[in-house]
């Protein structure tokens, strides 16, 4: 298919193991073919294609509507993947074999942050519109992270969905997001001048 929104799903890696050359598949999907290793074994690496559940309409423009996949949308209310039928003998085997439950993505915001993924970012909060807004226990939040990485397309991203600029880092008693881009970055550079546009004040 041409078309992107097709493929709703987000790649997640859930294990990878070595194994005896005879095993070269698995469920649901090996990519790739097993390599050859020093020795009797190959690697094989098993992933997952989870289905989110909720999901832009347009890949590339994050301010677009939501799509929502009705029986994902059935599975996620109940905490199990979207892959799991409520009610079905895999749910009760799932829940055994994972007695901590489910996240949705198993990627943090702050490694899409880092990795100046917005697409990671965005997919987390439409999923979850108060992980933009929650802090680590040092008390960094997603517009720390982004301000210490000088990534002003995901700090706009946050701002535009308000985040709050003046929070400061070590709950209360750190920096601000500005002052951390004129630490790290010095006043000239388009994440410290950014902030400024966008309210940000200026310690006197």
């Amino acid at each position: 298919m041409d078309d992107e929104s097709d493929f709703p799903f987000c790649l997640r890696l859930v294990d990878s193991k070595i194994f005896p050359p005879f095993v070269d598949s698995c469920f649901p999907f090996t990519l790739g073919r097993p390599f050859p290793m020093r020795g009797r074994f190959f690697a094989n690496i098993f992933v997952h294609f989870e289905p989110l559940g909720t999901y832009r309409k347009d890949h590339n423009d994050f301010t677009s509507e939501n799509v929502y996949q009705d029986e994902a949308l059935e599975s996620l209310e109940v905490g199990l993947p979207p892959y799991v039928i409520p009610g079905s003998p895999w749910e009760t085997e799932w829940r055994d074999s994972n007695p901590n439950g489910w996240r949705l993505l198993h990627s943090d915001i702050k490694t899409g942050i880092v990795s100046n993924n917005l697409r990671i970012v965005d997919n987390l909060y439409i999923q979850n519109q108060d992980s933009i807004h929650e802090v680590d226990k040092n008390g960094w939040s997603p517009l720390h992270e982004a301000a210490r990485a000088g990534h002003v397309d995901i700090a706009r991203y946050l701002c535009d969905r308000d985040v709050d600029i003046e929070l400061r880092t070590g709950n209360g008693t750190g920096q601000t997001a500005l002052e951390i881009a004129l630490a790290s970055h010095g006043e000239e550079s388009e994440i410290y001048q950014y902030l400024l546009e966008v309210g940000a004040e200026e310690e006197l």
